[in-house]
């Protein structure tokens, strides 16, 4: 969820980036500026300005968090600004085109600006002075260090990662990753996708957190993950299966082609041309703000999360995040002996030894035998079975009921479990959400389930109570009818309000 919003800006943003210790984040945009926004105020602190009016393309931060670099596309120049001054510090110039993408070496005190006209050029920001030129075969489209600092990673024009050595200046490895990916279809497309350049390069990528693999993704619905050692395509992802999106199908239907164009960007009848006659003289369009062109499955920026296990992707349909977290699918071994088996789980349940029963059938790893476990519990001891229960364990637990509450009809309960659980286990949850990525998830999981359930809860006690107002017009009926059952659809709205604000509180 959106819990502050930055408006300061007053052309489209090109890029953001977080200050080491996420205490600020910074944000690039084609007005020519760069501003600094406290993250603890939710207040804009600093802006930054280029000595003459430049749009910034790209911006990046050292690893303390004092020097802010941006590039920028007219004129092809390279900025460096004091954070805490918000002074210019040095401007570098020497590329013959825009620059694409300015990255920081995490290591040492040089920065790698690429550009469009075909090369990477390294800078030492402290001796104000050009290090190395490296030559691309096309233009380079965005530019990453290694997380040592020892590799540097360029995406170019015509479908290549170029790997090359950060201290001696020579090519490692070249990844041909234009064979891997093929765009879908869009519907004015007049040849097949294979054939089609926006398929063949890639305008974002970066490393993992141990260096060991190269995510890249482009105009595409495609994502690659790379080896970044042999250069082997590890997985590919598609972001979308929404046919309403342009470039999603493989293949087109001819028979919706027609000799005026698509037909789906055809006019339904003539009373729409008609209607194109009430606008402004000259225009083509009746209505300003109407789109006349499908948007396309795309990814404009990715990168990884500090711990390596998630990644993320800027798309047009949202932010999307991937995790590789599968709390509930492992096998754990630890602390089991030989007598621990799913009838000798079920035999404890039925002696009432509630989270003995369930502290086996989560290190078992199964999840229905869990499902059975959780609600053989009754009402009453769920409050008490959830204080017992050992923190480590309260992740898979949650990520078990999450899972459930989507489907199953006892929504009700689970919710009572999730609280109980939140309630004597939320401190210790919240004090570790920064080293300990299976509580995140598990907290993702749960506030995701909660969300739709409160959607839909929201939907229908809207519609009761459209409807008992309309039944309070008949006499048989009367007002305290409609008072008791207004009163009773409020108290469930109220309740489900409060697990959604516990979840929130824990979550964050």
């Amino acid at each position: 969820f959106c819990f502050a919003t930055f408006g300061e800006h007053s052309a489209p943003i090109t890029s953001l980036c977080f200050v080491p210790g996420g205490g600020a984040v910074l944000s690039s945009s084609l007005d020519g500026t760069v501003r600094a926004h406290d993250l603890t105020r939710y207040r804009c602190f600093r802006t930054l300005v280029a000595p003459s009016p430049a749009p910034i393309t790209s911006i990046t931060v050292d690893t303390a968090g004092e020097v802010v670099v941006g590039g920028a596309s007219n004129p092809f120049e390279v900025y460096t600004w004091s954070l805490q001054t918000g002074k210019i510090l040095e401007v570098f110039g020497g590329h013959e085109g825009p620059i694409s993408e300015v990255a920081y070496n995490p290591t040492k005190a040089v920065i790698a600006s690429a550009s469009w006209d075909g090369t990477v050029k390294l800078w030492d920001i402290y001796k104000s002075e050009l290090i190395e030129t490296l030559e691309m075969p096309a233009d380079v489209l965005a530019v990453a260090f290694s997380p040592n600092g020892e590799k540097i990673c360029c995406a170019c024009l015509n479908g290549t990662l170029q790997i090359w050595d950060a201290e001696l200046g020579e090519l490692d490895l070249i990844i041909e990753a234009y064979k891997d990916t093929v765009a879908g279809r869009h519907s004015d497309d007049k040849t097949k996708a294979t054939a089609e350049s926006r398929s063949k390069r890639f305008t974002s990528l970066a490393y993992s957190t141990d260096g060991s693999g190269i995510i890249v993704s482009g105009e595409t619905k495609s994502v690659c993950l790379y080896s970044s050692a042999n250069g082997v395509l590890i997985r590919k992802f598609q972001i979308t299966h929404n046919r309403g999106l342009e470039g999603v199908l493989d293949k087109l239907r001819s028979d919706r082609f027609t000799e005026a164009g698509p037909l789906d960007e055809l006019p339904l009848s003539e009373s729409e041309d008609e209607k194109l006659n009430e606008s402004l003289p000259g225009a083509k369009r009746s209505k300003f703000g109407k789109r006349r062109t499908k948007d396309a499955a795309r990814v404009t920026c990715i990168r990884f999360s500090p711990t390596g296990l998630e990644w993320a992707a800027s798309t047009p349909m949202g932010v999307l995040i991937y995790s590789l977290d599968d709390l509930f699918s492992s096998f754990l071994p630890t602390e089991l002996e030989e007598e621990i088996t799913p009838s000798f789980c079920r035999k404890s349940s039925k002696a009432k030894e509630w989270t003995k029963s369930i502290i086996m059938s989560l290190h078992l790893g199964e999840a229905r035998l869990t499902a059975e476990i959780v609600d053989s519990v009754p009402i009453n001891e769920v409050e008490l079975t959830s204080q017992s229960l050992p923190t480590n364990m309260v992740p898979k637990l949650l990520t078990s009921l999450a899972s459930r509450s989507e489907s199953s009809r006892h929504i009700e309960y689970h919710l009572l479990w999730v609280r109980s659980l939140l309630r004597a286990h939320g401190p210790s949850l919240k004090e570790q959400r920064g080293r300990n990525s299976e509580a995140r998830s598990a907290l993702r999981a749960v506030h995701k389930s909660i969300s739709a359930h409160d959607k839909s809860l929201f939907k229908v006690a809207k519609e009761n109570s459209y409807l008992l107002r309309f039944l309070s017009d008949f006499e048989p009926f009367g007002k305290s009818a409609e008072g008791k059952v207004s009163d009773l659809v409020k108290s469930e709205i109220d309740e489900s309000v409060k697990i959604k604000q516990e979840i929130s509180r824990s979550s964050k």
